[in-house]
């Protein structure tokens, strides 16, 4: 009656409607995300580049032929 009649009219619930219908959308597409991203293959660890001294039990480089830290020799 109020449309028939030129008068402005707020319709609640289209608004309501929209905005459930958007947020069942944003939900839906929210899951499909996170389930492309577990489903993708994870990434290899790189190389290590450091070993483990077996006499002092520090950090070196992987081709050290001697310890900096104890000057001991490695195979």
């Amino acid at each position: 009656a109020a449309r028939a009649a030129g008068a402005p009219a707020i319709y609640y619930g289209r608004f309501i409607n929209n905005l459930v219908n958007f947020l069942v959308i944003a939900f839906v597409m929210f899951l499909l995300v996170r389930l492309v991203i577990k489903m993708r293959k994870p990434k290899e660890a790189p190389a290590p580049t450091t070993k483990e001294c077996p006499y002092c039990k520090t950090q070196i480089p992987i081709g050290a032929v001697r310890c900096p830290n104890c000057t001991s020799e490695l195979l």
